[in-house]
């Protein structure tokens, strides 16, 4: 029982859900875990009022907001200014610190770490070693996780998935569903929506669009202003600038996608040039 500890002001609670739902009037709890006692107080916000239980293991600094029906526990550290609101949990050895908020019902746990301005929100998941931090906005049960890192001002929403090594920046915009894993790199202005699915060490910038089922992997690059959906894949070394491809067709290198997209350009009256350059090259 930690020092200073007085049980008898304590009431017991048997889970977690019950402890969120103890009204402020209950300052303290324990819970009977693995042969052992767990315990809990509540954090006294900045503006004296009362918030949400912090673990008698975690941290929360005198600075930091907790709502009163978000939880922090196990050795979780709530540090600055943090803010932790409606129904929130931090756990395990997460950090959440500057100016971060987690809200409503998000969940950070693991080693993840949350900082600068960054939002977690709607049910959103951030855990293992990932990293999201400056602006970045994490929603919409979302999850992220490995060692992956999301920053500046990137969203990930709508249950997408980000994870492995990979990194998310810059504006670009992570949603319905869309999986980035592997080493992928997705930055600038780049937008992946739909069942899309990006890999490897793969990277997709510029003002690029994906979407459908479109996947990309190896060491494929899609940037400029080009626009992939439907079921195509764009693997190996394959690059692909200002154009748009919508088929169920796979590409293994440029002078594939060069083909691909010169008979299109040519009934659009549009100088190719450049893409018989690459098959000449390619031959």
């Amino acid at each position: 029982m930690p020092e200073g500890y007085d049980k008898l002001k304590g009431v017991e609670v048997k889970n977690l859900n019950e402890l969120r739902l103890l009204g402020e009037s209950f300052s303290s709890a324990y819970m009977p875990w693995k042969g052992g006692t767990r315990f809990f107080e509540r954090h006294i916000n900045p503006d004296l009022s009362i918030g949400g239980f912090v673990e008698s293991t975690a941290f929360a600094a005198g600075t930091a907001y907790i709502e009163s029906t978000a939880l922090v526990i196990n050795n979780a550290s709530i540090s600055d200014h943090a803010h932790v609101f409606e129904n929130a949990l931090a756990r395990d050895n997460a950090i959440v610190k500057d100016n971060a908020i987690i809200e409503n019902s998000a969940v950070v746990s693991g080693s993840a770490q949350v900082c600068g301005n960054a939002i977690i929100k709607d049910n959103a998941i951030v855990k293992d070693n990932a990293i999201i931090e400056n602006s970045a906005v994490v929603s919409g049960s979302a999850q992220v996780c490995g060692h992956a890192v999301v920053n500046e001002y990137a969203k990930v929403t709508d249950n997408s998935y980000v994870g492995g090594n990979s990194k998310v920046s810059g504006h670009a915009y992570i949603g319905n569903m869309a999986r980035i894993t592997g080493n992928a790199e997705v930055n600038e202005n780049a937008i992946v929506i739909g069942a899309a699915f990006i890999t490897d060490y793969s990277k997709v910038y510029g003002n690029a669009h994906i979407s459908g089922q479109a996947f990309i992997s190896n060491n494929a690059r899609v940037f400029g202003k080009a626009v992939l959906t439907g079921s195509t894949k764009i693997m190996c070394y394959c690059e692909l600038s200002d154009g748009y491809i919508s088929s169920n067709t796979s590409f293994y290198s440029a002078a594939a996608i060069a083909k691909y997209l010169r008979h299109y350009l040519r009934t659009y009256k549009v100088d190719i040039s450049e893409l018989e350059k690459i098959l000449r090259d390619n031959q």
